[in-house]
């Protein structure tokens, strides 16, 4: 299956909205999966940090 999540930056974290379809077959409606800015600081590339507010020991906005 060829589909691709677009993310939502929220408050706590990056949020990816996707269809049961492109979750899982045994999922219904809408599933909403929030990855945490913490648990992605350390991939972002320093500019991306700056431009989300994030630093390194808050990992917070």
């Amino acid at each position: 299956m060829n589909f691709r999540l677009e993310p939502s930056f929220l408050k706590d974290g990056a949020g990816f909205d996707g269809s049961s379809f492109e979750i899982g077959e045994h999922t219904h409606g809408s599933v909403m999966i929030v990855v945490p800015y913490k648990e992605i600081l350390p991939y972002m590339e320093t500019w991306a940090r700056r431009e989300f507010g994030l630093t390194e020991t808050n990992g917070s906005k």
